[in-house]
């Protein structure tokens, strides 16, 4: 688990003192109100990095918030506020789900890419990719961990 704050410092630099804590017995995720402009602020850097930009409006029946355009992939990028950022990557699927279950409603194709970008209150973010098995976790640039 990584989970990385905007100064490129990952969160056991930051906040030594949290521990990781599984998320409550059957929890299930919701939607917390529309996403504050910090949040996208906070994206905005990592999704430049990794090709053109394209912001959608936040509107009901949207399922991403902008999407990267690079060579041969398009990703769709969902924004998702979570309670915490320390959970293992099932405790993240089951506080997901909702965001999951909006992003597979779009067919699958070899040129796109689903992914959530998780944060919280304290700028810290996680990535993820949505795939036919569950969640696979990524590094800043996409790629993923192990």
């Amino acid at each position: 688990m990584r989970v990385l704050y905007p100064d490129h410092r990952y969160a056991d630099e930051v906040l030594p003192h949290l521990r990781v804590r599984g998320a409550p017995q059957g929890e299930r995720a919701m939607k917390r109100g529309p996403l504050p402009e910090k949040a996208i602020k906070l994206a905005t850097p990592f999704a430049l990095a990794r090709g053109f930009l394209i912001s959608c409006r936040r509107a009901h029946g949207n399922i991403c918030d902008f999407m990267i355009l690079s060579p041969g992939r398009t990703t769709f990028v969902s924004m998702a506020r979570a309670k915490s950022l320390y959970g293992t990557l099932a405790d993240m699927t089951a506080e997901l789900s909702g965001t999951v279950a909006g992003l597979r409603i779009v067919p699958p194709d070899p040129g796109r890419v689903f992914e959530i970008w998780a944060c919280n209150y304290y700028k810290g973010i996680r990535f993820f990719r949505v795939e036919h098995a569950g969640l696979v976790e990524l590094d800043q640039y996409g790629k993923p961990f192990g």
